[in-house]
Order: C-alpha cells, then sequence, then structure tokens
C-alpha cells in the first residue's frame, strides 16, 4: 500500500483544473494509491490575506481518498513531507511507502508502480528520488546493478523535490529525529523557508542515508521546462541556503558519539560523514 503526499498554495488550489489534475493522477496510475494526503495550512506566510477557494476546499474534503490535514504552522514546501508525518504518523508507518510530490507537475501512470517495485526488490533501500528520464541521464551515476540500468546510487544524496522522492519502512525513531531536524532549521534559518531539497539533503548526508534514483518516463509538461526544473536559472540562492542550514546543522544537531575524524567541510565529500547513525531508517 502506497500513500501519496503533497502541499499547495492558494494560487494554484484555487485554479479551475487542480482537482481535475488530481483526479487525472490518481486514474492514470496503473497500480492505485491507497490515500493522498493534501497538507494546508491554518494561515500562509507567504499569502497572509489569501486562503484556498471555498468551493475547492468542499469539493476536496469530499473526496474520501484524498486526507485533508489542517496544518497550525506554514512550514513552506516541507510541509508536503512534515504535515503527514506529524499527524499521520501510524497510517506512514504501517505503509509501504509515501511518495512525497509537488502541486504544479504531471506525473507519469507509472509513478507508484515504479516505486513500488523498487522497493519490493530492494526491502534494505529507504529512500528514493524520482527523476524525469531527461534529467536521469544527465546523473552519471554508476546503475545499481545490470538489472536495474534504470536505479542508480546518488553521491550527492539529493531528493528531486520538484520531481518526486519517496521514503519507505519509516521508523518512528527517524520520523521523530527528521521532524524535529527541519522544524528546527526553518526556525532557525529563515532562508531555508523555500529550499526543502536542501534541508532533506544535509539530513540525508549527516544520517549516513543513501538515496537511489529512478528513472521515470518523460512527461510532455515536465520536458518543456527543463532549465527551469534542473534549477539552472532559478533565483533562489541554493547554495547560500545550503551553507547556511549546514552551518547550524554543524553548531546544533546533536551527535551523541562526536569523532573528530569525522567532521564534515561544506561542501559535502560523498564518502564522509559528521554524525554517527543515532536512529536507523527503516
Amino acid at each position: 500500500m502506497f500513500l501519496l503526499a503533497m502541499t499547495t498554495i492558494p494560487p494554484r488550489a484555487s485554479s479551475p483544473d487542480f482537482i481535475q489534475r488530481l483526479q487525472r493522477l490518481r486514474d492514470i496510475q496503473t497500480r492505485p494509491f491507497h490515500k493522498l494526503f493534501l497538507s494546508i495550512p491554518h494561515e500562509y506566510r507567504r499569502f497572509p490575506h489569501d486562503c484556498i477557494n471555498k468551493t475547492v476546499l468542499d469539493t476536496l474534503e469530499s473526496m474520501d481518498w484524498i486526507d485533508i490535514l489542517l496544518l497550525e504552522e506554514d512550514y513552506g514546501p516541507a510541509s508536503k513531507f512534515l504535515g503527514p508525518l506529524l499527524h499521520r504518523r501510524q497510517e506512514v508507518m504501517d505503509a509501504t511507502g509515501i511518495i512525497i510530490i509537488d502541486d504544479d507537475r504531471d506525473y507519469s501512470p507509472t509513478l507508484v508502480e515504479r516505486y513500488e517495485d523498487f522497493f519490493l526488490k530492494h526491502p534494505t533501500i529507504t529512500v528514493a528520488t524520482g527523476n524525469q528520464e531527461l534529467y536521469f541521464h544527465r546523473l552519471l551515476y554508476p546503475s545499481l546493478s545490470p538489472d536495474f540500468v534504470d536505479v542508480r546510487l546518488s553521491r550527492t544524496r539529493r531528493v528531486s523535490g520538484f520531481m518526486s522522492f519517496c521514503l519507505a519502512r519509516v521508523s518512528p525513531e527517524t520520523i521523530d529525529i527528521l521532524c524535529r531536524y527541519t522544524q528546527q532549521v526553518l526556525h532557525n534559518v529563515p532562508s531555508a523557508f523555500f529550499h526543502d531539497e536542501g534541508i532533506l539533503w544535509i539530513f540525508l548526508h549527516v544520517m549516513d542515508i543513501a538515496v537511489y534514483n529512478i528513472n521515470h518516463p518523460f512527461v510532455s509538461s515536465i520536458n518543456k521546462e527543463a532549465p527551469e526544473a534542473l534549477c539552472e536559472n532559478t533565483p533562489t540562492p541554493r547554495t547560500n541556503i545550503e551553507k547556511a542550514i549546514w552551518d547550524w546543522t554543524h553548531s546544533h544537531f546533536p551527535n551523541p558519539n562526536p569523532n573528530p575524524n569525522k567532521i564534515l567541510s561544506f561542501p559535502f565529500s560523498p564518502s564522509q560523514t559528521r554524525l554517527q547513525r543515532h536512529t536507523r531508517w527503516g
């Protein structure tokens, strides 16, 4: 059983085709997902005087496969994974995996199928990210095995928040530490609000958790956005934000068994990790 999770903002959710796009996502999947978690803050930090159209919200609430999570705080893009991890923890733990998606992307019919096949055949792996075919082939990492040429280990441990990523077999200890870490970063590093991928990347680095890239088929609306989707021309100063997150993490994230020989410098070396893993992912 797979779950999906996303967040949205008033300008997108109030669009006439928002509900149709969600319904289409469900209808086209070659394998069904159990439920979609839609995390919505009570008040948007970015849109303090705006809210989701009531008609749209009422319609979403009437759809039995959508679970709306009303958040007391706006965590920005990180709401898409913090919402279910904070408020539907047991459901996430009981599921085969939870696929985190964006609200302004179209996804292939095999989104669930590819993640499901991957995690069933690789029971020890806990984090995977989906890259559309165009971008997958620009990641010059070795394939997982000759039988899985469409799966590659990510040396950078980055997840594609704007594409999709999936968490499987998540332990309660890891849920707790990821939620606590993300909330603390958002409260202490204001610029991290728009860069949930940076938060996850650094978390996965310091916890020494591997990430695998799964090749997904072309989706036409994504292909038209190549430079933007690859973040080549993004106005967000990603490196500066990641450095700020790292500096805060290095100073404040707890390390019960510090080892001076394992201290990371920024940017990271793929073979290093600063923190001893004091909880298990999965």
